[in-house]
């Protein structure tokens, strides 16, 4: 402070001795421009001004918001459908085993095998239903109409032929056991029987999971929706924030330079009347 005291005053006898009158640029020599509070002159100042002037999407923002979380509220929650998938996975797995029993004479052999054919069968059928869902896109804007209908994409033809797939080779796997029941002790009605739980036990958890599949995609979306406007929201919110601390800190500087240069415009106009009025006339 005492400093800065010198500094004016030592600056207005000079000037004065010199028939000078500096102040203005003795002030921003000093304190440096002064922080301009005017988006034509200042780009910070005008970039923060624009956001503060888009607050209007935080509002949008919000609607969309709810609009997404009401339709996300109508559908059952994607967790459950991936439990009933994972359950029909282990009765895929079921069937396998089933079905590697006939294929494999080696108890060791038959668990590597029964997980590779139930790994394919539901990969396959997995596969075939994700080709048939809508790709994912952007995230909905208002004028896309967000809304509460539910829409479950229908099966597809190439579900029904990988069906029909699974069901001949199943038959052969029957075919097989029929004949291997004459040369065993086992009586074809219980070869028919095994043939029966194979069929059940791998098209039903196939032909399940297509199903959870299917209806599992629109909970899926729009839980998507929800993450992805709820990421935009607080976006949105953050740059409303950094623009009002924007706006604020360059609003404050400009109050504090004012102030700091009134002090020394005042000071400097002392010294310099009382060193004007010491030269000799």
């Amino acid at each position: 402070m005492i400093f800065k005291h010198w500094t004016v005053t030592s600056g207005a006898r000079r000037d004065a001795r010199a028939g000078l009158d500096s102040a203005e640029d003795r002030i921003i020599g000093e304190l440096g421009p002064r922080p301009e509070p005017d988006a034509a002159r200042n780009p910070e100042y005008g970039r923060a001004v624009a956001t503060l002037a888009e607050r209007h999407r935080i509002d949008e923002a919000n609607e969309d918001l709810t609009r997404a979380e009401d339709t996300r509220d109508d559908h059952t929650a994607p967790l459950f459908y991936n439990i009933g998938i994972g359950l029909m996975v282990l009765f895929e797995w079921f069937g396998a085993m089933q079905i590697a029993s006939t294929l494999v004479q080696s108890p060791t052999a038959r668990v590597p095998v029964s997980l590779m054919l139930s790994v394919a069968i539901i990969g396959s059928t997995a596969a075939v239903a994700h080709r048939n869902l809508p790709k994912s896109g952007s995230p909905l804007r208002p004028s896309d109409g967000i809304s509460n209908t539910v829409n479950v994409v229908k099966r597809s033809v190439w579900s029904l032929v990988l069906y029909v797939a699974y069901a001949i080779f199943i038959g052969a796997i029957t075919v097989v056991r029929l004949y291997g029941a004459a040369d065993e002790d086992t009586s074809q009605v219980e070869a028919l029987g095994n043939a029966a739980i194979m069929v059940v036990m791998s098209l039903g958890p196939a032909w399940c999971t297509e199903w959870l599949i299917r209806h599992r995609a629109p909970s899926r979306a729009a839980s998507r929706l929800v993450r992805s406007l709820r990421r935009r929201l607080r976006k949105a919110e953050r740059d409303q924030l950094k623009a009002q601390t924007t706006v604020d800190r360059i609003a404050r500087a400009a109050a504090e330079w004012d102030a700091e240069a009134a002090r020394r415009r005042a000071l400097y106009r002392t010294e310099h009347k009382l060193e004007t009025a010491k030269a000799p006339r």
